[in-house]
């Protein structure tokens, strides 16, 4: 079994890196959440955190796979040569972003 602590640490650098590239990225295409009405900040904020997040989790993940897919396998059933358990997590997560 794994340690869940270094893929954690690794996908918390990872979406730190890309969280300044994503806010650029969203502030340079307005998305962004305008001040006035209920909103309390004084400047436009950008509306794109969790794609960062995102990111940097499943290019970990990417990572594992590439690396040892061993290490990502829960059941033995699979997908496109992927564990179905990590590919339904994928979708799902995609449904949210």
């Amino acid at each position: 079994m794994i340690s869940y602590f270094y893929p954690f640490l690794g996908a918390l650098v990872l979406s730190a890196a890309i969280t300044p590239l994503v806010r650029r990225f969203a502030l340079l295409k307005g998305i962004v959440d305008q001040p006035g009405g209920r909103r309390i900040h004084k400047q436009p904020t950008a509306r794109l955190g969790g794609v960062a997040i995102f990111l940097g989790f499943w290019i970990l993940v990417a990572g594992y796979l590439i690396a040892d897919p061993n290490k990502l396998e829960f059941v033995q059933d699979k997908i496109i040569d992927i564990d179905k358990n990590l590919l339904g997590v994928f979708l799902g997560a995609m449904i949210l972003v």
